[in-house]
C-alpha cells in the first residue's frame, strides 16, 4: 500500500528520509522495526484466531450440553406424565370400587354382633 500519490514534492523527499531513518534508541533501523511490528501483528492475529477457535468449540460444547439437558428433561417429563396417568387411573378405580368397602363394613358389623 503506497500513499505517495500526493502532489507535494517535499513529501517524496520526506518519505525517503523516513525510510532511511535509524532508530538508535531501540537499536533498530526502519526495516527491522517494520519486521518486528509485522511479527507482533501476526502473533496477535494468531492469538485471535486461536481465541475464536476456542470460542467456537465452547459454543459447540454448550450447544451439545443444552441438547442433552433438553433430552433429559423431556424424558423426565414423559416419566412424570406416565406416573400422573397411573395415579389418575388408580384414583378413578378406587373411587369406582370404594362402595364395596361400605358393604364389607356392614357385613362384618353384622357378623361380629
Amino acid at each position: 500500500m503506497s500513499f505517495n500519490s500526493c502532489s507535494v514534492s517535499s513529501y517524496s523527499s520526506l518519505s525517503d528520509k523516513i525510510l532511511n531513518t535509524n532508530f538508535p534508541a531501540i537499536g533498530l533501523n526502519k526495516e527491522q522495526l517494520l519486521e518486528r511490528t509485522l511479527m507482533s501483528l501476526e502473533s496477535e492475529r494468531d492469538d485471535l484466531v486461536s481465541t475464536v477457535s476456542d470460542l467456537r468449540q465452547l459454543i459447540k460444547r454448550i450447544s451439545q450440553q443444552q441438547e442433552k439437558e433438553a433430552l433429559r428433561k423431556q424424558k423426565l417429563h414423559e416419566e412424570y406424565q406416565l406416573q400422573i396417568e397411573s395415579l389418575r387411573l388408580a384414583l378413578q378405580v378406587s373411587e369406582n370400587h370404594s362402595g364395596h368397602f361400605a358393604t364389607t363394613t356392614e357385613f362384618w358389623k353384622e357378623f361380629i354382633n
